[in-house]
């Protein structure tokens, strides 16, 4: 992970120990097969709030609300039971990852709607429920 995302110190060895914990208890959780096209959402819960000051220094982490292509993306994602299931959040942050083949910079959102497709991963993290939600995309 710290090789696909150097720039993202949340990747500690508890917080990995964490996600496959989450991973082995719920193996099917809200994740639909991807075969090229559709959506997956994963939640981890964390218990002692590490995350928050990693993303308070991380320049990849913004703090909510978001953006309007990001609220766009989960609004309007109308049918998407991913997306639909992601609560209001008011307090936290979120990370965006374009992983469309035409992406220029991974992290500039501001061109997601100018392509016939959209591959990409959006983290949000309630600061109020310690809660990580994972939402990848792929149409």
């Amino acid at each position: 992970m710290k090789d696909i995302f150097p720039d993202i110190k949340s990747f500690s060895p508890t917080n990995i120990k964490y996600i496959r914990y989450f991973y082995e208890m719920y193996p099917t959780g809200l994740n639909r097969p991807q075969l090229g096209d559709g959506s997956s959402l994963y939640a981890f819960q964390y218990t002692d709030s590490s995350m928050e000051p990693e993303m308070e220094e991380s320049e990849l982490w913004r703090p909510l609300p978001f953006s309007d292509t990001v609220s766009d993306l989960i609004n309007n994602s109308i049918g998407d039971e991913c997306a639909e299931a992601i609560p209001e959040i008011s307090n936290g942050y979120y990370f965006f990852y374009d992983r469309h083949s035409e992406a220029a910079d991974p992290f500039d959102e501001s061109i997601l709607w100018s392509r016939s497709s959209i591959n990409c991963t959006l983290a949000i993290y309630d600061a109020d429920e310690d809660i990580m939600y994972v939402l990848i995309k792929d149409t």
